[in-house]
């Protein structure tokens, strides 16, 4: 038996926010990342000066994520698990749409009537337990996993959450760490919430973590924004003076 410690694995979070409002810079912010990147969202960082070390890999389907998880584990064609401390899927929405419309094209190959765009309701629970398999496939990686998704309504409590759909919408929260929502204030100012309120859902692990660290302030130009916020995770409560300080300096 060991204790229960604060860095025991490194996190699985959920970002997810408007279009536009910095997900994808926010998230390269994490340590040496790999971009799982299903929809070009990448692009959004490229030739950022400061973030010429990021990397990126294109999913285009399942096999492109066994591969991801192949090489990471260091048991693929090639080894990437001493290259990188953090994957990030962009975006985790995404990757549902591209396996609905792979049960789609196979289904049309099975019966030439049935519309490959005319989704069964079956079919949402098949993706539902794919997208679970490989969640808990790489929450098994000794790497940081930040699950990139947009926002939409919620129609029964009128909050935003993650946009995904079928039973994973109710089910994701429960299998990650964190939730954290990404958002530009009326001052241009983003911030990212890691508690819930009447408009947003979010979530965190971390009970030991004051109010006040609970809503951060995020700027485009912090480079290491992610970095110290996950190294704090690992540290635990002993960690706090140390990331408060780095806070005041870029006051």
């Amino acid at each position: 038996m060991k204790p229960i410690t604060s860095g025991m694995r490194p996190p699985t979070i959920i970002l997810f926010g408007a279009s536009g409002v910095g997900k994808t810079s926010c998230a390269a912010t994490a340590s040496r990342p790999l971009f799982a990147d299903s929809n070009q969202g990448t692009m959004s960082i490229a030739d950022v000066k400061g973030l010429e070390h990021l990397r990126q890999e294109d999913v285009k389907g399942v096999d492109d994520l066994d591969t991801v998880y192949d090489n990471m584990t260091g048991r693929g064609k090639k080894n990437w698990s001493k290259l990188f401390d953090t994957v990030v899927f962009d975006h985790f929405d995404d990757i549902q749409m591209i396996i609905m419309e792979q049960l789609g094209d196979k289904r049309k190959e099975r019966d030439s009537r049935k519309d490959a765009d005319e989704a069964e309701q079956k079919d949402y629970g098949i993706m539902g337990n794919r997208m679970r398999r490989y969640l808990r496939k790489f929450k098994s990686v000794p790497k940081a996993k930040i699950l990139i998704c947009g926002e939409m309504e919620d129609r029964e409590t009128g909050r935003m959450r993650p946009s995904l759909i079928g039973a994973l919408k109710n089910q994701a929260p429960f299998l990650v760490d964190h939730s954290f929502y990404l958002r530009i204030g009326k001052k241009g100012v983003r911030y990212l919430h890691m508690n819930p309120t009447e408009d947003f859902y979010a979530k965190t692990r971390a009970r030991w973590l004051p109010p006040e660290l609970r809503k951060l302030r995020y700027d485009l130009d912090d480079l290491t924004f992610l970095t110290r916020l996950f190294a704090l995770f690992a540290a635990g409560p002993k960690g706090l003076p140390a990331f408060t300080a780095t806070l005041n300096k870029r006051k």
